[in-house]
């Protein structure tokens, strides 16, 4: 198993030093993190964005510590996913028999969106984190109370909604399941259980009062996820649509890369496969986690109902709290293939053809979660390089010149400008940000706008479809016949248009 981690360590570790820019959700968090004090991060953070305040907490001390770099930003992601890495083994051994235990690693380290995340300011590798470390402690104790097991859970699910949010699911869950365990027990072993809970509520209450209130009446949040919540009890067709969209998209979400693979998009053929050992896994004589299925399922029953309840969207990066129960439940129906067959086969050729036949599921869910993760290489998401862009700009932008940026690429635009002194542009230039849908009426169409605007850059990214590649902005100026110049990075584009020029 060792190998299996120093790959997954190693993967991880390429993919932070990778020279990315900051992409929009991650330039809109960086910004909140650089422009206020400790204090500051708990009111709701500019942007329409969310993050737990310790997840904010950790990367504000890296700010100060060695500056505003995207390395230092995204450090605290990369130690929550080497952490859960390096204790996922444990949790799998706790679970599974040898070959189904290394069989969830190998797919733990190889997890696209586990790789992705890891190197992204964004609390996801921290939620990811927070459910390998809170099974594992709730099983050690299930397994083997001790006091020091329990005020260890105790700590640990106090302190973990502070850095992860969706780590409420997986408290929500497992205090279930001790519940119903400690029931047939006696009232003292009910009372404990209910102590934990009590403990766990109030410093949840106390999370929910000072922060997490505000951020969840935002009502641009509803909008933007309306789509994404579970409807329960479904009453339509459609209804019944979503429902068996969220079960697969639960298997799928850790598959997610951003980008496919030059030969197709593996991903739901990823989903389907995973989906199929799991129901294996889960439902085949004699299970293989018996013991442990209960806290992998309950806190994906909690996070559904909280979904049908309009609080919680299930769907992608919101479900990376479950890729280590994704990981599991493979590595279960893996097993359970083997154990199957090997029972059924007296004779070693028979038994080593079953072993060959049904390690092809397994072996191609692996295969094709190493290709999603090489992909992240090739073209890894977030590559749209503004900060280039921006440096480029600073050395070529003259005083009184107008800079248009669409609304992508603007918190980039702002943070490295305010952090790197290499993006530092010229004083006296407008700023105006495009909006895809207004287009060029509003912005250069004003004749006295027109008169002022004499030499105009165009900054965008290209993550977003319009008929024309530099937008509705880009083609209403073009077609004055005003485009003199072009810079292309990765993801992103930097045009030129000399306005005396056209006239």
């Amino acid at each position: 198993m060792m190998g299996i981690v120093l790959v997954g360590l190693a993967l991880r570790l390429l993919f932070f030093w990778l020279d990315r820019s900051l992409w929009l959700d991650e330039a809109l968090v960086s910004l909140n993190i650089v422009q206020r004090d400790f204090l500051g991060l708990l009111d709701p953070l500019e942007g329409d964005q969310a993050a737990p305040p310790f997840s904010l907490w950790l990367s504000k001390l890296c700010v100060m510590l060695v500056g505003p770099s995207e390395h230092a930003l995204r450090f605290p992601a990369l130690l929550a996913s080497v952490l859960s890495l390096l204790c996922f083994p444990a949790l799998s051994k706790r679970l599974l028999p040898p070959a189904g235990a290394a069989t969830a690693l190998a797919c733990f380290a190889f997890l696209p969106a586990c790789v992705l995340y890891s190197a992204e300011v964004k609390p996801y590798a921290l939620d990811c984190c927070a459910a390998v470390l809170l099974s594992l402690l709730a099983l050690r104790h299930s397994q083997a109370p001790s006091s020091a097991s329990w005020f260890g859970l105790i700590l640990a699910g106090a302190l973990a909604p502070w850095f992860s949010y969706a780590s409420v699911f997986v408290l929500a869950g497992i205090g279930v399941v001790l519940l119903l365990k400690a029931w047939p027990a006696g009232r003292p072993s009910r009372i404990r259980v209910i102590g934990l809970g009590i403990c766990w509520a109030l410093s949840f209450l106390g999370l929910w009062m000072l922060v997490a209130s505000e951020t969840a009446a935002n009502e641009n949040f509803a909008r933007y996820w309306e789509s994404a919540f579970l409807p329960f009890p479904p009453t339509s067709p459609r209804d019944l649509g979503l429902l068996v969209s969220g079960f697969f998209g639960f298997f799928e979400a850790p598959f997610e890369a951003r980008y496919f693979h030059p030969s197709g998009n593996f991903t739901p053929l990823v989903a389907g496969l995973a989906a199929f050992l799991a129901v294996f896994g889960g439902l085949a004589p004699g299970r293989e986690l018996t013991g442990g299925l209960r806290f992998l399922i309950a806190p994906v029953l909690a996070a559904a109902l909280a979904s049908a309840l309009g609080l919680y969207p299930f769907t992608g990066r919101f479900l990376l709290v479950f890729a280590p129960a994704v990981a599991l439940l493979i590595g279960a129906g893996c097993q359970a293939l083997l154990a199957a067959e090997t029972r059924a086969s007296p004779s070693a050729a028979a038994r080593l053809s079953c072993l060959l036949r049904n390690l092809a599921a397994p072996g191609l869910v692996l295969l094709l979660a190493a290709l999603a993760s090489s992909q992240l290489f090739v073209r890894p998401k977030g590559a749209v390089q503004t900060r280039q862009a921006v440096r480029h700009l600073a050395t070529q932008m003259e005083s009184g010149d107008t800079l248009l940026v669409h609304m992508r690429s603007l918190a980039a635009l702002l943070f490295y400008e305010q952090t790197d002194p290499a993006c530092a542009l010229p004083e006296h230039q407008r700023i105006l940000v495009a909006e895809p849908a207004l287009g060029v009426p509003g912005m250069l169409s004003d004749p006295q706008e027109a008169r002022d605007a004499k030499r105009v850059w165009y900054l965008f990214e290209e993550d977003w479809s319009t008929e024309h590649p530099s937008g509705i902005v880009g083609a209403g100026l073009e077609s004055r016949k005003a485009v003199t110049g072009s810079a292309a990075f990765e993801g992103t584009q930097l045009l030129f248009f000399d306005m005396d020029a056209a006239n």
